[in-house]
């Protein structure tokens, strides 16, 4: 009996297929982009400048809270109606940041649902309340996704060259 066609062998090569095949699977889910926003969906994003003193661990204590309100914050319902929520430190070499240290993007389906979330939801005032001495200063800014995508669109259009030109002679 060779070495390839041994019990060890057919064993050793099954784990290695099977670890190979959960590597790939895993790389493919962790590197699949999100789904698009659907057109017209409001795009929150907010910039933490936190106080003096604030230390690492807490400021990552704060991340995980924030991104965690994409499955706290509720609906009176009991739905959720948050898309998305994502962010990061700043990682710019541009030196523009004017203090701000993280940011964060949520995606709501309308207007309507960001206003519950920025007046009404009970863990979002929460969160808010939690982080009020932590952080010194904010940034926010709203915008509905698809906004520029639809000008281009709109100019593209109406180019010139798509015009009928009559000459007079």
């Amino acid at each position: 009996m060779s070495l390839f066609n041994s019990p060890f062998a057919l064993r050793l090569g099954l784990a290695l297929t099977t670890f190979t095949t959960v590597c790939l699977l895993i790389s493919t889910f962790r590197t699949a982009p999100p789904p698009p926003l659907p057109q017209g969906a409001v795009v929150h994003i907010v910039m933490f400048e936190y106080a003096p003193g604030v230390t690492a661990p807490t400021k990552a204590a704060v991340s995980a809270a924030f991104v965690a309100l994409r499955e706290t914050c509720r609906l009176p319902s009991g739905a959720r109606y948050i898309l998305a929520v994502d962010g990061g430190p700043n990682s710019s070499p541009e030196g523009q940041t004017h203090g701000m240290e993280h940011a964060f993007v949520v995606a709501f389906r309308s207007a309507a649902e960001r206003d519950y979330y920025l007046d009404a939801d009970p863990a979002h005032q929460a969160f808010k309340a939690s982080v009020r001495e932590k952080v010194a200063g904010a940034v926010v800014f709203d915008f509905a996704s698809g906004e520029f995508a639809r000008e281009s669109v709109l100019r593209r259009r109406r180019r010139p060259s798509d015009e009928v030109h009559v000459r007079t002679v």
